[in-house]
């Protein structure tokens, strides 16, 4: 009786260990905190294996995640490169992706924005609504007249709901505003402008994506004002269109980037420097373009 119990309690903790080491934690920064889950199992259906690829592989659609379309975009291209995984009572991995209707939506709302945005010049093959399944609904069980053909229905990713979807996609002419978010307190100008140079208006996804980093805050000094003035771009005179929307300098980037990358990589198991942070796509302050850095008297408080 004991070597039963004994070879149960080493069985659970196995079976526990496979669990943990199957559903791994999301890290891509376009899908992570953003979509309502926080796990995936890889391989995918593209055979991606690590989270370096997928990131590889989504980049070109974050523009199209970001723009005012519609927000069941990012769920359809997270969760089909990077499918939910939850664990059932049995201990067993269950993965999910994106419903029929999930995907229906998103390209009835994004199909044209992929093509402006020169992503590509049809809807991308890797979204196709005729993979996906219909989501599955128990409902009691009705004697059948004639028998019908049967479709498949799976547990699968739902569509936002309507006024949620609404909600993030407002869109509105550029306009600034205070920047309240707790990590931009105390080191940048007060004022912010939206929507930013990615075409984001919704303030509280903009937290979200923003605060996945708050593990490297510390990485140099410098961090959060690079992270709030790119996110949340500085308003320095709501008068002038000039001043309206200032980005850091590319010099202050590359101090910051040179120093926290590897923290980053670290941190983030092996995602390279993110996109949105990419110092080429700030101007330089020695070519006497305007740009912000800590320490313009604005910044100091002078």
């Amino acid at each position: 009786m004991v070597l039963k119990v004994v070879l149960f309690v080493i069985l659970l903790f196995v079976s526990c260990d496979v669990v943990e080491g199957d559903c791994e934690e999301i890290m891509v920064p376009m899908c992570r905190g953003l979509v309502g889950y926080t796990h995936t199992k890889l391989p995918n259906k593209f055979n991606h294996t690590t989270q370096t690829e997928v990131y590889s592989a989504l980049e070109k659609f974050w523009p199209v995640m970001d723009s005012p379309c519609s927000g069941n975009f990012r769920l359809l291209a997270c969760g089909t490169y990077l499918p939910k995984c939850t664990t059932n009572r049995r201990g067993v991995d269950i993965t999910m992706e994106p419903c029929k209707v999930t995907c229906m939506r998103a390209k009835g709302n994004c199909k044209q924005t992929i093509t402006d945005l020169s992503i590509n010049p049809k809807w991308p093959d890797e979204f196709k609504c005729r993979n996906y399944v219909i989501r599955s609904r128990r409902r009691p069980r009705q004697p059948r007249q004639t028998p019908r053909r049967r479709r498949r229905r799976q547990p699968c990713i739902p569509p936002l709901r309507r006024r949620e979807e609404r909600s993030r996609t407002t869109f509105t002419r550029a306009y600034c505003d205070t920047n309240a978010f707790s990590m931009c307190q105390n080191i940048t100008f007060l004022s912010a402008t939206l929507p930013n140079h990615f075409n984001q208006t919704n303030r509280a996804l903009l937290e979200q994506e923003m605060l996945q980093y708050e593990p490297i805050f510390d990485c140099h000094p410098n961090f959060r004002f690079l992270l709030c003035g790119v996110f949340m771009p500085f308003c320095m005179n709501e008068n002038s269109l000039a001043e309206m929307s200032v980005l850091p300098c590319n010099e202050t980037c590359l101090e910051v980037r040179n120093q926290c990358r590897s923290a980053h990589e670290a941190t983030f198991g092996g995602i390279p420097w993110p996109g949105k942070l990419q110092c080429h796509r700030l101007p330089s302050g020695s070519n006497r373009q305007r740009c912000a850095t800590p320490t313009d008297p604005v910044f100091l408080n002078i």
